[in-house]
Formats: C-alpha cells, structure tokens, sequence
C-alpha cells in the first residue's frame, strides 16, 4: 500500500467512526455520563441539533464564568430555580426597548411601526413580568401597572399623531381651495387632537418615571422622542390657531342665587367678546355647563342668559365651570370661565313603566322604559344600571322614558330559570340627584341547549385523547359554562366554554389495552337557564402508536438521512484536505499537468484551496439545517421546523456580519446589526419575519400554526440562498 493509500484508508476509517457517531450508534450504547434523550445526548449525536440548541433559551443558555447570570431565559417556562430576578431584568428590559423603540418611530412618523413595537406580544411579555414580579418582589404593582398604561396611551398618542397629520393634510387641501369654513372646521378639529396630544405625551412621560425608578432602566431618550414629536405637533396648532381664529373671552356677570339644586335652578347672565373688545353680537352659542350642553344666544351687546339645572356634580361648594363652544365653521375660538355655586341635593323618584316581555329565555332581548323625575320636571340623559338577578345587563340612558343600552340587553346563561327581580338603578354618590332604586319581576324560562363532543387520539403522544366540542342554543356558542369530561364513566375534569361556545383540553388515555375510549361530555345546567345536556364519543385507540419515539431510532429516516449527509460532508472535507496535502507534498518544479487546459498560451487559474475550505465550513451545515426544517414541517413540528429553519437562517448570514460576536448576538441583536449592514429591504423584511417567527415559536405558549410556519420557512429559504450566493 503507499503512502498516499495508507492516509485514504485512515480518512474513510475515520469518516465511518464520525457518521456512526453522528447517529449515536457506535457499540450500540450510550456514554454512562449522558442520559440517552437527554438534550445532550441528541447533540452530541447530531451536528444540526447542536446549531439549533446554541440558539435556542429552552436548551442551551449562556452564563458567564460563576455560571449565575442567564442570558437568555424562556419566559413561558421559567420557574423559581431558572433565576428569577434575572428573568424579571430580562423581561423590564425587553419592555422597556419595545417603548423605546416606538417611541421613536412616533417621532419619525412611522406609526404602523411604532405600534407593532408595543402589540399583542407586549401584552403578552407584560403578563409574564407581572408573574415574574410577584415572585420577585414584595412591592406593590405599580411598575406593572405603568408598562401597562404607557402600552395603551403611547398606542393612542401614535393613533392621535397620525390622525393628526392626516386632519393637517385635509385643512391645507381646504385653505388651498379657498373653503373658509371647511378649514375652520378641520381647524377645530386639529385643536382638539393637540391638546389630546399634549395629554397624552404628558401622561407616557409620567409612565416612564415611574418605570425608570421601579426598575433602573434609562427611557431619557424614548421620553425625548415623545417631547419632540408633541412639541412638534403644538408649534404647527399655534400657527393654525392664530390663522383661522380670533381669541374670544366669556364672563358670568350676574346670577340670581348661588345656592342651587335641580328644583331651583342657576340663572345667570354672561357676556362674549373677542380679544380686541368687539362683542359677539346676535350670535346663537352653545355653553358647556357642569357636562351639560346648554343653547342660547347672544344679543347686540354679546349678552346672554340661561338656566342650568345639576345632575351629576357633586353635591356642596364647587366652582362650576362654563365653557363657549363655537361651532365649527365659527371664526371665533373658544373660552372659559367659572363661577362659584352651593350644590343642594334632591332626591328623585324612578319609576319602571314597561318591560317586554315579561318572560324571556336565553339570549332574548329585554326593553325596559322608566321615568326619573325631581319635582315635576322629566330627567333625561342620565345614565341607569339594570340588572336581572344577580347580573348586570349593562348601563342605558334615559332618553324620553326609553332606556337605550350601549348595545343589546340580552338575557345571560348565568340567570337562573324562574321568577326574578329586574331592578333600575340611578348609580350617583354624593351628586345632585341623589341615587334610587326601582324593581319589577321577570320570568325566566328554561332553554334546551345542543352539547356536542370529539375525541381522537394525539398524533405527537399515543398516550394522550385530544376532546373538543362546543355548546351552542340556535346556533349560537354560550361562553363560559362548564363542562365536566368523562372516560368510561369516570369523570376526569371540568372545562370552561370560550367565547364561540368551543372547549377543548387533553387527557391520559386509559391504561387498560383496549382498541377504543368512550368519551362523555356533561353540562349540569346548575345555575342557568339552560337545562342539562350530555353527549358522547368513541375514539378509536392505536396501542403503541407513540410518534415522539420514531425520530430519535438509529433506523428512523431523519437519522439516516443525517447519518448519509453527514458522510457527504465529511467526504467532501477530507477530499479538499486531501488535495491541498498532496498539492503541497508535490516538489515545486514538478509540473501539474491539466488534461481540460488544451488551449496554446493559457495559463488555468489557480483556485484558493484555503477560501474555498473555509467558505464550505461556513455554508456547510445550512443545506442539513434547512432539510431538518422541513422535516420536522412535515412531521407537525412547526416550533421545531421554525427554530430549526431560523438556526439554517443564522448559518447562512452570520458571515456577513463580519463580527467576532456574530455567534453571541441575541435574535433581534442579529437583526439589528444585519439591517444596519444591508441596504436590501426585501432580505430585512424577510430576516425580520424568520426572526419574529423564531420568537414565537421559543416563548408563545399558543404555538405556531403549520400556515404560520410554511410562510417563515419561505422567508427562510430565500434568506439561506441569499447567504449562500453571498459567500
């Protein structure tokens, strides 16, 4: 044998020994220091696994040398051993750079953006801090409870600004085309959505105060971006506002009594004018007085009169304000004043006047009419309270007698069947009416409700039945009843309907050998209008069946796909080694010769042996990635096909990070340094929905749908191309 044919037989020994290893078959045991099925037994068996678990929280997690800090953390499955101060810091400081981060898209005008920073997934990442912190802290939740409110007001102050620009646009479109009036609508308009603006930017600010004490995070410039962007929007109304208005100022000049009540009224006299002393003169005007809107006029002199009843100010001393309201096409900008009154309160009667029906069932509609009155004038436009039984039906407005329900007053599930109190209520404490109580009775008849339930066996655990089913009267779903399931007549567990009337859950499949499971759903009805309902299923049973274990055998068609893709791999290695040793075991005036090189004078090039290596090692173990991907796709595995695909993804593109920390860099880390090295939209866009994707499938508890999956694996494909051409 030569020497060269001694080397060949050493790289194919070793390539068998590294394939069999690949596997995990080599002597048919595993090592004694690793639990087989552990995730470091599945690593050391499979170089793509190792990729995937390095990326992955759930598996591999970074510490540093006193092995005490977690790096990265899943949220969803963390619990008192996992760290939780570090995931209480992890989780503010995700928070607090999603605000940051939309923050600044408000200020640049991004406000679709800005949003997407503080959606669904904030809220969800807020739930598991406000579980993180309670174990945590002994505090109150008041830092909990600012994450929440800057969410929801920095959303609306986006909204607002983006109306905002949107209303400005319409107004300089009205001014161009010579529409006085329509600007001066559109005017007011804008007038009031900056001082919403204002109101909101002060109110996002004070969140953030309150989140950088609780918990040391530096939101200066997230709290800068919201200054600007207000600050911005008011210098614009101030030029609006001196264009299209003149200031006015209002004045209460006399009132007969400052003791009132609803039975004796305010009746004062006022005057308007404008910032130069001309009066308002012969105007009709509409005053906004103690939340009651008020019509009258003005006359020569801009005088006026009115009468004002209380309803819903606090009763004793209080200053009263009263506001000019011009209307929109109006030249005349609004103002106001106040004046100092003694509230007296009355005590009102309310009576209910008609129901119908007088019986009802579930789901039907209840009209209601009643009469509020204090002396023997009608109240109207105040808001009641109605409730059957011991539930509220919602809060109506008197209008004319007619109790109007801010939606539909239909009976709930939860009102037992028989006779029941309907009582009207005037909620007031302490106000000028003073709060009554009104009751009648109403009839409650039992429905029939439609109880229906499956059951199959789970695809990804044989031991496991798969039960949903729903409850439903005419069609339509009865959210939260409860459900009892169970199997062969043994009752298992109670499952609470969701808002479509569906339920679902999991239970253990009996562990008696038997080909088929008969499982029941019951509703009691106890405590409804609803009457009993039972229904029931045979799930067919496959002993044996376990799915989970197919993958993980030496024989399964994913580790011998890895087993023949690692040989290539390895094949291909050795191969290029082996030529660059034998080229360099070749003495140097020895020709080469070149059988393809038939052209006179033309020298071949000479390809680099060492950059061809290296960007083969780099690209090798994204093709495997990728395959694996798609597998488990196939497979059901739409977490494990995501996180598999986005390791394929990170492969791909590390490289051209040209970054030492490029292994390091946290998935949105990764992002952000790529889209700051990439002036191509379509490769960001795509690496931003691989990266989001990756995320969801890590922490979301509600999964990732197979739909979902496809797509990012899409985006995936195209990104490893994009990676692979690039090298």
């Amino acid at each position: 044998m030569t020497f060269i044919a001694g080397r060949t037989a050493v790289f194919v020994a070793l390539i068998c020994c590294l394939c069999l290893a690949m596997t995990g078959t080599v002597g048919g045991a595993v090592p004694s220091d690793t639990t087989a099925g552990s995730p470091s037994a599945e690593m050391a068996g499979d170089p793509t696994a190792t990729v995937v678990a390095s990326l992955n929280p759930t598996v591999a997690q970074e510490t540093d040398d006193e092995n005490e800090t977690v790096r990265h953390q899943n949220p969803d499955t963390y619990s008192g051993d996992d760290g939780d101060d570090e995931l209480d810091q992890w989780l503010s400081g995700w928070l607090s750079g999603q605000l940051e981060e939309s923050a600044v898209e408000i200020s640049e005008g991004q406000y679709e953006t800005a949003n997407e920073y503080i959606d669904d997934e904030f809220e969800e990442r807020l739930g598991q801090y406000v579980d993180v912190a309670g174990e945590t802290s002994d505090d109150d939740d008041d830092e909990s409870e600012a994450y929440e409110e800057a969410q929801q007001d920095q959303q609306d102050l986006s909204d607002s600004v983006a109306e905002y620009e949107e209303t400005q646009d319409e107004y300089e479109e009205a001014r161009e085309d010579g529409d006085d009036e329509r600007a001066r609508e559109l005017a007011r308009e804008l007038e009031e959505l900056s001082a919403e603006i204002e109101e909101l930017s002060q109110s996002v600010q004070s969140h953030y105060g309150v989140i950088e004490e609780a918990t040391g995070t530096d939101l200066t410039d997230a709290s800068a971006a919201i200054e600007s962007t207000n600050q911005s929007v008011q210098a614009d109304q101030e030029q609006i506002r001196e264009a299209e208005f003149d200031e006015t100022t209002i004045r209460i000049t006399a009132v007969e009594s400052t003791t009132v009540s609803f039975i004796t009224p305010l009746t004062a006299t006022g005057e308007i004018e404008t910032a130069d002393g001309d009066p308002v003169a012969g105007e009709p005007i509409q005053l906004n007085v103690g939340n009651q809107l008020i019509e009258t006029e003005t006359d020569d002199s801009g005088e006026f009169e009115f009468d004002y009843r209380p309803i819903s100010i606090p009763a004793g001393e209080t200053n009263l304000t009263v506001s000019y309201l011009p209307d929109g096409g109006s030249p005349y900008f609004g103002s106001e004043t106040s004046v100092g009154v003694n509230v007296e309160q009355v005590e009102p009667t309310l009576t209910i006047t008609s129901v119908d029906p007088e019986t009802v069932a579930y789901n039907d509609t209840l009209g209601v009419e009643a009469e509020l009155q204090a002396g023997e004038q009608e109240i109207d436009d105040v808001p009641l309270t109605v409730t059957l039984g011991e539930e509220d039906l919602g809060v109506a407005a008197l209008d004319a007698g007619e109790l109007v329900f801010d939606g539909a007053s239909t009976v709930p599930a939860a009102v037992p069947s028989g006779e029941q109190n309907l009582t009207v209520s005037l909620p007031f404490e302490e106000r000028a009416l003073e709060s009554v109580t009104t009751e009648t009775t109403v009839t409650v008849t039992e429905t029939d409700p439609e109880l229906s339930v499956a059951a199959t066996q789970s695809e990804t655990d044989a031991d496991e039945l798969n039960v949903t089913g729903d409850i439903t009267v005419a069609g339509s779903g009865v959210e939260g009843q409860s459900i009892q399931i169970a199997v062969g007549g043994t009752p298992l567990e109670s499952v609470t309907t969701e808002g479509s009337g569906e339920f679902e859950t999991t239970i253990a499949v009996p562990e008696d050998d038997t080909d088929e499971v008969e499982v029941t759903a019951v509703y009691s009805g106890d405590g409804t209008n609803l009457a009993s309902a039972e229904a029931t299923t045979v799930a067919a049973i496959v002993q044996g069946s376990a799915g989970s274990t197919e993958s993980s055998l030496p024989g399964s068609s994913r580790s011998s796909w890895l087993w023949l893709a690692g040989g290539v791999l390895l094949i291909g290695t050795v191969g290029v080694g082996g030529l660059y040793w034998y080229r360099s075991r070749r003495p140097a005036e020895e020709p080469v010769d070149h059988p393809r090189d038939e052209t006179p004078g033309t020298e071949a090039p000479t390809a680099s042996v060492d950059s061809e290596l290296t960007a083969e090692s780099e690209s090798s173990l994204v093709q495997p990635l990728f395959s694996e991907a798609t597998d488990r796709l196939d497979e059901g595995d739409t977490e494990g096909a995501v996180q598999t695909g986005y390791a394929a993804v990170r492969q791909s593109l590390e490289s051209e990070l040209d970054s030492a920390q490029a292994t390091s860099y946290t998935y949105w880390e990764f992002y952000r340094q790529f889209e700051n090295n990439t002036d191509t939209p379509t490769v960001t866009d795509s690496l931003r929905t691989v990266t989001q994707g990756y995320e969801q499938a890590t922490f979301d508890v509600s999964g990732i749908s197979k739909h979902e999956a496809e797509t990012i694996l899409e985006h995936a494909q195209d990104l490893c191309q994009t990676g692979v051409s690039a090298t």
